[in-house]
């Protein structure tokens, strides 16, 4: 299983991730001002070889090397399927010494509807586990604690869970009956809202994220039977064109033009109504 094959990547990868979390790291700034460290960098350059391995056939489009030119872009869109490579998502919290931070490894087929996200790999370093899809499953292992274990996304939580990926439900709360109101979360970190979503550790959590940021955590999530929902519309959005992203302010380049809701049919109205106007 590619699945399997990525997640043993990255666990080989994990002790050194987890020296440089715990000591001094170079930092740096990007053009966009955002930061960026030298284990972001040194982890994309880890897993392409071993991407374009073990998938030779699909582009490869990581967060640090990603083309912005239309020409190579669309090239890139040519292909019949795509990686995405968040090397630390939550880099601020991998910065800060904080233990919510992940690499992220989506692999996105293209079908009808678009490139859709159908194999997801996510590592969480400082936890010492990885979630990943494979055969139309979702398993998890604990480093250095046997055997991978498939998991069977039921909503754990005894209350409706919010995972939040900016301040934009954070408003109009008090007193209010919405199931959220007491009970969002904000980890800085955007594939673990995925992840946790569609493993049933949380109810729902929204987006307008880079295509590195949700590939795997969408593949994850699709593996349980959730397909994100436009908030404009409710609609599903199974899959994802060119057209479906920014392009040309630096911050915003394979940014999604329209924020998603990944949640059970049930919570959809809640969600909304706490981020559609903002």
């Amino acid at each position: 299983m590619i699945g399997k094959a990525v997640a043993d990547k990255l666990q080989e990868i994990n002790p050194e991730i987890v020296r440089n979390w715990r000591s001094a790291k170079e930092i740096d700034f990007k053009k966009d001002r955002s930061i960026v460290t030298a284990t972001d960098r040194q982890v994309e350059a880890l897993l392409i070889p071993e991407l374009a391995r073990l998938a030779p056939q699909a582009s490869i489009v990581g967060e640090e090397s990603a083309p912005v030119d239309p020409i190579a872009v669309a090239e890139l869109f040519e292909r019949e399927s795509m990686w995405a490579i968040d090397p630390i998502d939550g880099t601020i919290n991998f910065a800060a010494g904080l233990p919510m931070f992940a690499v992220s490894v989506g692999l996105l087929a293209r079908s009808a509807d678009g490139f859709v996200p159908a194999e997801g790999i996510v590592s969480f370093p400082a936890l010492g586990e990885i979630y990943y899809t494979g055969g139309g499953q979702i398993f998890r292992r604990i480093i250095g604690q046997g055997d991978d274990v498939p998991v069977d996304p039921v909503e754990e939580s005894p209350t409706p869970i919010l995972l939040m990926s900016s301040f934009l439900a954070a408003r109009n709360l008090m007193g209010s009956d919405n199931p959220f109101a007491k009970n969002f979360r904000r980890f800085g970190c955007t594939v673990a809202n995925l992840t946790y979503v569609g493993i049933g550790k949380a109810s729902a959590t929204f987006t307008r994220s880079h295509i590195w940021d949700f590939a795997a955590g969408l593949a994850i999530a699709r593996n349980a039977g959730l397909v994100p929902r436009l908030i404009s519309s409710g609609k599903e959005k199974a899959g994802f064109s060119m057209g479906d992203f920014s392009f040309g302010e630096l911050r915003n380049n394979w940014r999604i033009k329209a924020p998603l809701v990944l949640c059970k049919d049930e919570y959809f109205d809640e969600v909304t109504s706490l981020v559609q106007d903002s």
